[in-house]
């Protein structure tokens, strides 16, 4: 082989190996970007672990808008729901920490572990921020005969278990509170498991239940349609967004239960993109079109940055580990 040959394969052949090195150690570009390229270079993934059409869905379609404004890159919604959310959090835990595949959850990442499902655990994910809150609410179809929880109190005494009561999901949040609720209105009824908020807001308005539990913003824009009623808010003190709809604390019981909204990424995704994530997420919690939105939707705003959230959801978890054995809490 003559002598300039040996030399241009040396040379690749070093080229190779330096480029090589500097793509393992991930110099000034994100996980697996091209030479040059800053995180993110390349469309994001939305996982929403509930079906399109509920309120979750609304909130991350509305996030995934804006967060690709600030970002300048494409962030794409993917639901995947199922077992009360379960599926959609184990395809973000088991997802490449690269930054490039982000979730929505809420409190069933929590209740999950206690309710028998395949659980996914929220120290697999690396919280990015706590957005919201709602309180959970009990609701009839407008038009009913109940007018409020006294007259579903003695419906519920009357029928018993023919009695039934919707929530989103075996081992979700809302089935939790109808638990609480039971046990704290003296009262028996027949759970009705939904995928989702939007299928049990078509079984109430249908009255293939006689009433629903979700959250005050699950159901505020069919309130404001004039389709349902709203018997109880399970909250402190009235919600601004449904001024008109009674605590159950109004109407002399002690039930104040909620859902949480918050995001997250796969465990193992670097702190320079999780920061980057978090403060694009606390930028729209502050922006005026997303405040806006909230409000009329009844979404409380609430937002905390990776480390507080973290402290959050083991708080959370100690509570509803509470729960969980006061109330039997298990998907059947």
């Amino acid at each position: 082989m003559k002598r300039a040959t040996i030399l241009s394969v040396m040379l690749l052949l070093t080229g190779t190996v330096v480029a090589a090195q500097a793509a393992s150690t991930g110099s000034g570009s994100a996980p697996g970007s091209a030479k040059g390229e800053t995180y993110p270079y390349r469309p994001i993934r939305l996982i929403v672990p509930f079906p399109a059409g509920g309120p979750s869905d609304l909130v991350a379609r509305v996030i995934a808008d804006m967060l690709s404004r600030d970002l300048k890159q494409t962030v794409v919604v993917l639901n995947k729901p199922g077992a009360g959310s379960a599926v959609g959090l184990q395809m973000l835990a088991t997802s490449e920490p690269d930054g490039y595949t982000i979730g929505l959850a809420t409190s069933s990442l929590i209740t999950n572990k206690y309710a028998s499902l395949a659980p996914v655990s929220y120290t697999n994910l690396a919280p990015l921020a706590l957005m919201l809150n709602s309180p959970g609410a009990l609701v009839v179809k407008a038009g009913v005969s109940l007018k409020n929880l006294n007259e579903f109190v003695n419906e519920g005494r009357a029928k018993g278990k023919n009695l039934r009561v919707g929530n989103t999901g075996t081992g979700a949040t809302w089935h939790l509170m109808g638990l609480i609720m039971r046990e704290k209105l003296q009262i028996n009824f027949t759970d009705v498991p939904y995928k989702g908020g939007a299928p049990l807001t078509v079984a109430v308005i249908s009255q293939e239940v006689e009433g629903g539990l979700q959250s005050a913003s699950g159901w505020a824009p069919s309130v404001k349609a004039g389709r349902i009623r709203v018997l109880g808010v399970a909250a402190d003190q009235r919600d601004v967004s449904l001024p008109e709809a009674p605590t159950f604390r109004e109407q002399g019981v002690d039930l104040v239960y909620g859902l949480w909204t918050g995001f997250l990424a796969p465990k193992g995704t670097p702190g320079g993109i999780v920061k980057k994530l978090s403060d694009a997420l606390a930028t729209i919690a502050k922006n005026p079109e997303f405040l806006e939105f909230a409000k009329k939707n009844a979404f409380n705003v609430k937002v905390e940055g990776p480390s507080s959230f973290e402290a959050f959801l083991r708080e959370e978890d100690a509570r509803v580990s509470e729960l969980a054995k006061k109330y039997n809490f298990v998907a059947k």
